[in-house]
């Protein structure tokens, strides 16, 4: 599931790592060792840096447009089960009997062997 606050926090900790690495590569590059075209890899860490913001640009948007939506977040259950879920924990195995009769009762389970 797609959660805003932790892809926002994600993007936000890009961003902050991005402009680092951008600033040394476009005034300090001899610190960075290993890199052979100097100017390639700042025009990488910039666009890197552009998509985190943009990320966290979607990321506020999102929060905001959740915070100002009413309503509940979950909408399975009624006013009157009060966030429960309807799960019936009781398991009873199907039978032949049962089967008969149309019960619904338990759960129809096949095993395949694999060869």
């Amino acid at each position: 599931m797609f959660s805003p606050h932790c892809c926002g926090f994600y993007s936000f900790t890009g961003m902050i790592f991005m402009s680092f690495v951008y600033v040394v590569l476009a005034t300090q590059p001899f610190f960075i060792s290993g890199i052979d075209d100097i100017e390639e890899a700042r025009t990488s860490a910039l666009g890197a840096l552009i998509t985190f913001g943009s990320l966290f640009v979607a990321c506020v948007f999102l929060i905001c447009m959740n915070k100002n939506a009413a309503g509940r977040d979950n909408d399975a259950a009624d006013e009157d089960d009060h966030g429960r879920l309807n799960i019936d924990m009781t398991y009873e195995p199907r039978t032949a009997e049962s089967i008969r009769r149309g019960g619904k009762e338990g759960v129809d389970v096949a095993v395949h062997e694999i060869s």
